[in-house]
């Protein structure tokens, strides 16, 4: 009995010596990377996302092969701790392969940006593009190093090769219930590969305006103007039409419908909107017209067009020309302002009050 527990522990302080010296192999691997920074402008985005990771590998193989010199590696512990090391590494791996993903995500991108600052719109397309990407990528490492480390499981392979005679009705079955996800992650793909909307975009959909503020395999989520989240499926802009302000530029067009009378001094007003536009930081100074989109009975409908560099700003000149029509109109005393006219008709000579001839 004490020559079993000396050997037992003696297995054990090697394997503890063996992770050890892996675990200050890997810190000194790190400091001397880190030394290196300024010669590799990339390697911080490295460091950062797969050190841990890859320091966790490193111990776990150490311990591994520290097994493999242990001579009592027949007993029930050894088998149960070799079993723990082939978990852990498969979670390991399956780890430090998407760090190694998102560290090449954040490379790209950081290389995009330095290499064209002020291209704004292919920085968001590619950013779009990666990102979809690396998500796609990262849920089929996790998914495969999940299903790794359940066929490690003598019960899993059992029900795994029993269920095999049935996979075509279960792949059936599944479809059948995944056809709705499917199709918004085949959705997704698209969006990604078309290149019809970005994160960063401004669109119009459901009669509500806002931002793409994030594309993911399955849905999108809008940032409206008044701090709201619109999130619809990705198969939503793949089978419905929308507007999408930003397709080629940020520089969008904006358009304000106002009813006035037919007295509208529309020179006069034309010029003080253009003065008041001028002075404002809002107006971009792309475009302004005046025209008289519709005339009815009593009013005329003015289509007052103006530009900006943004939605923000965009909302703002919007407000500005409401607010400029509206002073102007009270400030000349009242003329423009939309009103009803009723015409008192003189009773005809040969008829009576009512209507009713004469005599």
């Amino acid at each position: 009995m004490g020559n079993v527990l000396r050997d037992n522990l003696s297995d054990i302080l090697w394997i503890a010596l063996v992770a050890v010296l892996a675990l200050v192999a890997a810190l000194s691997l790190r400091r001397v990377a880190n030394r290196s920074n300024e010669r590799i402008p990339d390697l911080p985005i490295i460091l950062r996302r797969t050190q841990t990771a890859l320091i966790t590998v490193v111990v776990i193989a150490a311990l591994w092969i520290a097994m493999i010199g242990i001579e009592s590696t027949e007993g029930r512990w050894a088998q149960i701790v070799e079993h723990i090391l082939i978990v852990a590494m498969i979670a390991a791996v399956t780890w430090f392969a998407c760090a190694v993903v998102i560290a090449a995500e954040g490379i790209f991108l950081a290389r995009l940006t330095r290499a064209t600052p002020g291209d704004d719109i292919r920085v968001r397309k590619a950013r779009t593009q990666v990102i979809l990407l690396r998500r796609l990528v990262t849920a089929l490492f996790i998914l495969i190093g999940v299903a790794s480390i359940l066929m490690t499981f003598p019960a899993v392979r059992i029900v795994g090769q029993s269920l095999l005679a049935s996979a075509g009705l279960i792949s059936i079955i599944a479809g059948l219930a995944a056809q709705t996800t499917l199709t918004n992650v085949f959705a997704g793909i698209q969006l990604a590969l078309t290149d019809s909307i970005r994160v960063g975009d401004i669109v119009e959909v459901e009669q509500e305006s806002g931002t793409v503020g994030e594309i993911t395999l399955t849905y999108v989520v809008i940032y409206l103007w008044d701090d709201r989240r619109l999130i619809l499926p990705s198969s939503y802009f793949i089978t419905t039409p929308f507007r999408n302000w930003t397709r080629w530029g940020d520089r969008i067009t904006g358009v304000v419908m106002m009813e006035v009378d037919w007295t509208v001094p529309l020179d006069d007003l034309r010029a003080e909107l253009e003065r008041v536009l001028s002075a404002s930081p809002l107006w971009d100074g792309r475009s302004f017209a005046l025209t008289v989109s519709d005339v009815s009975a009593g009013n005329v409908t003015l289509r007052i067009a103006t530009s900006a560099a943004n939605a923000g700003d965009m909302f703002g000149v919007n407000a500005l020309v409401r607010e400029t029509v509206v002073t102007f109109l009270a400030a000349h005393g009242g003329p423009g302002l939309p009103r009803l006219r009723r015409e008192d008709v003189p009773d005809d000579a040969g008829t009576d009050g009512a209507g009713v001839p004469a005599g």
